[in-house]
């Protein structure tokens, strides 16, 4: 099989820029998709709005498969998006996390087959708006696991029970995670900050980490880290926690996935989309939305109940392994 995958800003960058340097997954993603599909034995290839040597071409004539990635893929360039699904002759598929309101309904129209990572939820969401379309559920993907294996040295000096949370960092998250040290709990942070009043993402200043409880620790000065650099941080913690900004199920989260891949069981909010995973691998506790107190208890009863985390991650990997994932793809298009 032929198979075009839509280049997005992150595509670009890797190419473009030698010292390029991720700071979150929707910039490896197309690369790891690239690799496995060829891995697969397809021909695979980028196409953007810009050619860029042998790397992202423009020419789409004879490919069998267009496939774009989430939102990343058409954000930008929508029009271009809007050009191409409507000159390209073979399947056009989306790959989607998440439910998207009517603002791209005239791009999501193009296309044939919408797949939904993770939630059955979301599909039913689609499938009553979009009628017409082939709406399928898709297992969500880890990152492959070469990336998530790359460092397997412990960065902890003790052997403490442990709580992570790594990725946006709103106001209320930050206000449960410095209340959960404050109780006596080791929570290791890391991540953008998103302070509520600012419209921008940035990294935590000097006079705010100040502020932090003894126990809150960010696991670079400033809570900012290189894609990757997060997993041998939750690899050797005992729970990692899960967060959604929404009163109604809505999103997902990926870090529930980086963390049962990496072994380590999830306290999940319960308007996260996938969080019934948490319950499937018996895997940790989805508690009720903004409620601590809730949230407290599981942790005591976690330190407790001690876990094989080598036992989790083999099964969890059995699950997310994009290679899997993308062959369920492959075979939901051949339909």
């Amino acid at each position: 099989m032929k198979i075009l995958i839509k280049a997005n800003k992150g595509t670009y960058n890797q190419f473009q820029d030698a010292n390029f340097t991720p700071y979150h997954v929707c910039s490896i993603w197309n690369h790891q998709l690239r690799d496995t599909f060829r891995e697969l034995g397809h021909e695979v290839n980028f196409i953007g709005n810009e050619e860029l040597a042998n790397e992202i071409i423009t020419d789409y004539v004879g490919y069998d498969v267009l496939f774009f990635h989430q939102l990343p893929s058409f954000m930008g360039d929508v029009e271009f998006s809007i050009s191409l699904l409507k000159n390209f002759r073979g399947k056009k598929v989306l790959y989607i996390p998440t439910y998207i309101s009517d603002d791209y309904k005239e791009l999501i129209e193009l296309f044939d087959y919408i797949l939904v990572a993770g939630s059955l939820y979301n599909v039913l969401r689609w499938r009553v708006l979009y009628r017409d379309k082939v709406i399928l559920p898709v297992s969500w993907h880890s990152p492959r696991f070469e990336c998530i294996d790359v460092d397997l040295v412990n960065p902890y000096k003790d052997d403490s029970f442990k709580v992570v949370y790594f990725g946006i960092i709103i106001d209320r998250y930050l206000d449960i995670l410095k209340r959960l040290a404050a109780d006596g709990e080791q929570v290791y942070i890391g991540g953008i900050y998103a302070k509520k009043g600012e419209d921008y993402t940035r990294f935590f200043i000097e006079e705010e980490v100040k502020e932090f409880p003894e126990n809150l620790k960010l696991i670079t000065p400033n809570g900012g880290f290189v894609f990757g650099a997060q997993f041998p941080w939750i690899r050797y913690a005992d729970l990692g926690l899960a967060f959604t900004d929404n009163k109604v199920i809505g999103c997902l989260r990926h870090k529930i996935v980086e963390y049962l891949c990496c072994g380590t069981k999830v306290l999940a909010e319960e308007t996260i989309a996938n969080a019934y995973r948490v319950l499937e691998l018996h895997a940790g506790f989805v508690f009720p939305y903004d409620n601590y107190d809730i949230l407290y208890k599981l942790v005591q009863y976690e330190k407790q109940n001690r876990y094989d985390k080598e036992k989790l991650k083999a099964k969890a990997r059995g699950i997310f392994d994009m290679h899997a994932v993308c062959n369920q793809i492959l075979e939901a298009v051949a339909i």
